[in-house]
């Protein structure tokens, strides 16, 4: 009986080996057969602009038209950018800005506003750290104080999107920076729909069960980037170190997910934060490095015109050279995904040392992706931004 045992429990062994060998030539084949689209240039603009423009540039509409938007932290205004590159409006804020007392370190980084994704003839709404701001001609006209004491970014990963009157999706997240505080908080960092009426949480998109169970050491790598689709009433999200994608439906409250990889990133080189480097007095530089070495999905944009999702991914990039110099270039790609979290396929970047990935803002025909500074182009205040027409 023990012999017939053994033989079972070894071909059961063989059995299940076998399962996971297929499964693992299956999601290789799967990543082969990732179809690269095809892009085309299409035109390029020149805007003026005087602060890190991947800090701040994005789309809003204003009075039911699309414009580039960025906040220049020099003059406290906000400028409006039309197609043609040309500034639209500009709206001061610097009175408003002066009440608040935005005059920290934060200042330089731009990471203590959140604006809205919409503007109405003229009307302004923002966070600023706990506190919602409606502001007009440059006057406070609502302020109101939401949370507490934790903080709403505003890069291109964590947008500030306004569903209805009153009522926006956030990121709430505490600007923290050792080991055990970003693990704890991360537990109960979400994503929330605020209703600024009776103040309340509306919606807690929380992380998967299963990465709060495994979480490490991770610098970063913990947070839910997400964007959102107005006409379907979805949001998108996924975690940065998990090729995996959900979308939230408002309408019937329901989550679906999908696994989408990059053809150009391998699991097992997402590696843990080394927890040492949290006391390292080169702190800064070592994330830098892990950014490079570290593969991850970085963020996610829907195309509204084209009603697609991109999800910007950067790959394993050496950081320093053979001579020692660092390296000047970033490997990275874009994952086309449509609104039912399909891959269509893969736009790569290798080698790419013109670009700048996190200037990037959905279009019409496809993207505009902001050229890398030069010196020239900071010396005269300027970006430089090319649009790509997808060939679908």
């Amino acid at each position: 009986m023990r012999i017939q045992n053994n033989k079972w429990n070894i071909s059961f062994i063989i059995s299940f080996g076998i399962l996971i060998v297929i499964l693992i030539l299956f999601f290789q084949s799967c990543k082969r057969n990732i179809e690269e689209i095809k892009i085309v240039k299409n035109r390029e603009i020149c805007i003026p602009i005087e602060v890190k423009p991947w800090m701040t540039i994005r789309t809003v509409c204003y009075d039911n038209n699309d414009y580039l938007m960025y906040f220049n932290n020099n003059d406290k205004s906000i400028y409006l950018i039309d197609i043609y590159g040309k500034v639209f409006k500009k709206i001061s804020c610097k009175n408003t800005c002066d009440k608040i007392k935005i005059n920290g370190d934060y200042d330089d980084y731009l990471d203590s506003f959140s604006f809205a994704d919409s503007i109405q003839s003229d009307t302004i709404e923002f966070f600023h750290y706990d506190n919602y701001f409606k502001i007009y001609n440059d006057s406070i006209i609502e302020q109101k104080k939401v949370f507490n004491n934790e903080v709403t970014l505003n890069f291109l990963e964590f947008p500030l999107i306004k569903i209805k009157e009153k009522t926006f999706i956030v990121y709430a997240f505490k600007n923290i920076n050792t080991m055990n505080e970003r693990l704890a908080f991360i537990r109960n960092c979400n994503i929330y729909i605020v209703n600024l009426q009776n103040n309340s949480f509306l919606v807690k998109i929380r992380h998967p069960m299963w990465y709060l169970n495994s979480i490490e050491n991770y610098y970063d790598n913990e947070l839910i980037r997400y964007t959102y689709n107005k006409d379907e009433k979805k949001i998108y999200y996924g975690i940065t170190n998990s090729p995996y994608v959900y979308s939230y439906n408002f309408n019937k409250s329901k989550i679906d997910s999908n696994i989408v990889f990059s053809k150009y990133i391998k699991e097992e080189e997402i590696f843990p934060f080394d927890s040492s480097n949290y006391s390292s007095n080169n702190f800064y530089e070592k994330v830098y490095e892990y950014s490079y070495l570290c593969p991850s999905y970085r963020f996610f944009c829907f195309n509204k015109y084209l009603n697609i999702i991109f999800r910007i991914n950067t790959h394993k990039t050496p950081y320093y050279q053979p001579d020692g110099k660092k390296t000047n270039y970033r490997n990275w790609s874009i994952s086309v995904i449509d609104s039912n979290l399909k891959l269509i396929g893969e736009i790569p970047f290798l080698k790419d040392s013109i670009y700048d990935y996190r200037v990037f803002i959905p279009s019409e025909n496809g993207f505009w992706l902001g050229y890398k500074q030069t010196k020239k182009d900071k010396q005269l205040k300027q970006l430089r931004l090319c649009e790509y027409k997808i060939l679908l």
